[in-house]
């Protein structure tokens, strides 16, 4: 039976956990190996947390990782106005020609401590949910990733409602974007006893 978009992609996002995980790990065993791992690297996040670790690395680690399972196209041509979609899946087409029937936005974000968005995590998501409503692909989500204190708690219907109560409503009307799932996994902070989770938070963007 085909798989529903809303279900394909909460797989994706738990392949995408996975994919993360395992690149968490190569990077720290990289910066344990390092005889400078005390010292210069001393407060440096020991994983996929650490400098530098921008979003086009995040997608191109995700690609690479996922590529033989998914068929993935990494900076898509899916706008109208030429601007680059982060990653395009297809489902059924099998020529990358075509314009995919999902299309992903990434980007980073950050908590507060009460597990609502920063006003400028909330001001990104609002920017590419506007941008993305004239996505060419039937499909359109938008995950976050970001680092949080392991005591913060994520909660989807307080994430949903912070969107209603703090977005202009103009731009609800036709539009909206839903939180759907939320992923989280360990990740080191400086050393083993500074641990943080990396949050994976897959938005859908639909007509409501």
């Amino acid at each position: 039976m085909e798989m529903l978009p809303d279900t394909f992609m909460r797989t994706f996002l738990l392949d995408m956990k996975q994919a993360l995980m395992n690149w968490d790990e190569r990077i720290r065993a990289q910066y344990l190996s390092s005889p400078y791992k005390d010292t210069f690297y001393k407060d440096y996040y020991k994983g996929i947390g650490t400098w530098s670790v921008t979003e086009p690395i995040i997608k191109f680690l995700v690609y690479v990782e996922l590529l033989p399972k998914y068929k993935i196209r990494p900076e898509d041509y899916a706008y109208s106005n030429k601007k680059i979609l982060d990653l395009a899946l297809y489902t059924k087409l099998e020529d990358h020609s075509y314009i995919s029937e999902i299309g992903i936005e990434l980007k980073w974000a950050r908590f507060k401590k009460n597990g609502l968005m920063y006003q400028a995590s909330l001001q990104s998501l609002i920017n590419d949910f506007v941008k993305m409503k004239a996505l060419a692909n039937e499909h359109k989500y938008f995950i976050q990733h970001a680092i949080s204190d392991l005591g913060i708690v994520l909660d989807i219907e307080n994430l949903n409602q912070q969107v209603l109560q703090q977005t202009d409503g103009r731009l609800l009307r036709t539009y909206i974007p839903e939180l759907i799932a939320i992923e989280s996994f360990e990740i080191w902070g400086a050393s083993r006893e500074t641990k943080k989770n990396f949050n994976l938070c897959l938005w859908k963007i639909h007509r409501k």
